[in-house]
């Protein structure tokens, strides 16, 4: 595995213009300080809020914040900045040892283009899985890899949608968790692992009088409702632990 990690360059087009630099994944472009500045003119992905937020005390300029920090957002997170559309992380990955590969990122945004050396490789469009696309034969030595990421509303979303809204900060535009090459060998040692613990761990799951029932016991599938665990960024934690954390916070409250 070839860990991408770290700095990439990006551009996008803002709307003051062109913007590039380095920025550090995995994260989001907004709170690496890209993007739009946050007005009474922002363009929300959501059609719940009050249109006149901006005139409401509470998200005046000024107000427990620095003039030059702007002004609070009337949602759960408060990004430094607000971008929809796309933008290009780039960056140079020295392959040791000729062989195929395949580019994962375990979470993104929206419609996701990957170039290596100007060829175009494959696109893959998620909100919640793991993006990979495979890059064929790359031989040893360095080659340039470039992601495009667009999460602007290009396929008619309900602005209110927990996936797409700023009422959650899920307008963020970045690649978060693990960012990698992997070869054949290692996705395939991925798979057999899934499998095995399936076989490991086995289900029966029927329906009866209307219910869901795993191993004989009933089964409530929306047992909770995450719906503002990620206020300071909008994306999730990638973090194993956090999420055993989580899990064994629900079971502790008799949910699945």
């Amino acid at each position: 595995m070839i860990n991408l990690k770290g700095k990439w360059h990006i551009e996008l087009e803002a709307e003051n213009g062109k913007q590039s630099g380095e920025i550090s994944l995995p994260g989001s472009l907004q709170y690496a300080g890209y993007g739009n500045d946050i007005s009474e003119r922002t363009e929300w992905i959501s059609g719940l809020h009050d249109v006149f937020w901006y005139e409401q005390e509470a998200y005046k300029k000024g107000l427990n914040r620095k003039e030059e920090e702007g002004c609070f957002v009337p949602f759960l997170t408060q990004p430094k900045k607000h971008f929809t559309g796309k933008a290009k992380y780039s960056r140079t990955v020295n392959v040791e040892e000729t062989g195929e590969y395949t580019l994962r990122i375990e979470l993104v945004k929206g419609d996701t283009k990957v170039y290596v050396d100007g060829e175009f490789k494959g696109s893959d469009f998620s909100f919640c899985t793991a993006c990979e696309i495979f890059l064929g034969e790359l031989k040893s030595g360095e080659h340039e890899i470039v992601v495009i990421v667009d999460n602007g509303d290009i396929k008619g979303y309900r602005p209110d949608g927990h996936g797409v809204s700023d009422a959650l900060g899920a307008t963020w535009n970045g690649l978060v968790g693990e960012i990698s090459l992997l070869t054949n060998k290692e996705l395939l040692d991925i798979e057999e692992a899934k499998k095995e613990y399936a076989l490991k761990h086995p289900r029966t799951v029927e329906v009866k009088d209307g219910n869901f029932v795993i191993d004989g016991t009933p089964f409530y599938f929306r047992a909770t409702h995450f719906g503002g665990e990620n206020a300071e960024t909008g994306y999730p934690s990638t973090d194993i632990e956090y999420w055993k954390k989580i899990f064994k916070i629900i079971k502790s409250f008799g949910l699945n």
